[in-house]
């Protein structure tokens, strides 16, 4: 399977990191928080993330723009019909994962991957949510 396009679900600091270097290697990103401040507050860590590595000349200006370009924030699903691996980077709480993760296997299409950056609840657990155990894996950003 290609992976053309990627969401996010949760723009903390781990969802922001995950944008960012995903935008960085040219991959398109949805990412989807609870509200507009939300939204506007990873976009913002985002732009640090980008503005450090510029700083540091790992990335041209140029390299900068076009990353940034590639990022969506949504505070609904709209869009994440169409993409292909969809990373979740929510609360480590049960509960907030349960309700993530049936509302992405409701808007996401049945072939997409989902992926959970948890750091210690078990990924079989957390697949039992879906309809979609078979496509379903562990991706803990650090």
């Amino acid at each position: 399977m290609n992976i053309g396009s990627v969401g996010v679900v949760g723009g903390g600091t781990m969802g922001a990191g995950i944008v960012y270097t995903l935008s960085s290697f040219g991959i398109p990103v949805i990412f989807k928080d609870l509200n507009e401040d939300l939204l506007k507050k990873c976009q913002g860590q985002v732009g640090q993330l980008y503005a450090s590595a510029m700083k540091k000349g790992k990335i041209t200006e140029e390299e900068v723009k076009k990353g940034l370009a590639l990022i969506k924030g949504r505070t609904d699903y709209q869009g994440f019909e169409r993409i292909d691996l969809v990373i979740e980077a929510v609360p480590e709480d049960i509960g907030i994962k349960k309700a993530v993760f049936q509302e992405m296997d409701r808007f996401c299409k049945p072939e997409a991957i989902f992926a959970s950056n948890t750091s210690a609840l078990p990924i079989s657990e957390l697949a039992s949510f879906t309809q979609r155990r078979s496509r379903f894996i562990g991706m803990h950003w650090f």
